[in-house]
């Protein structure tokens, strides 16, 4: 993992050494449950319930780890969709000469239809 990018997804196989995702990127071994935590923005504070089932319990905290979203990213989103109801962030509607949508329509298979709506 390199500590000058951003960190790639947490999933649920955050304790194994599958991919160099998941190696700490100065010390010799997998990211702790905490450093996961961190990563998803789970704060400190948060109680983690355990499963009798499970066992050892860390296993059932990184799966929870990695299933769950982003408490951060969860409240920003939740922000915008809150500001657009209010009428306080005014949104624009996306050109469909935008490049992503051109690649959409292009994919979709209606590129040649917009074209030809275009020209005429």
């Amino acid at each position: 993992m390199n500590p000058y990018s951003p960190a790639p997804a947490v999933t649920t196989a955050n304790g194994s050494i599958g991919s160099s995702t998941t190696i700490h990127p100065v010390e010799n071994r997998v990211l702790s449950a905490r450093e996961c935590c961190h990563l998803q923005t789970i704060p400190n504070e948060f109680q983690w319930q355990s499963d009798p089932s499970d066992r050892p319990e860390t296993h059932f905290v990184r799966r929870m780890i990695g299933e769950a979203v982003p408490p951060r990213f969860t409240e920003l989103h939740g922000n915008s969709i809150l500001g657009v109801l209010e009428e306080k962030v005014a949104i624009g509607s996306i050109s469909l000469m935008n490049e992503r949508c051109q690649r959409v329509l292009l994919k979709i298979g209606l590129q040649s239809e917009f074209d030809r709506a275009v020209r005429i």
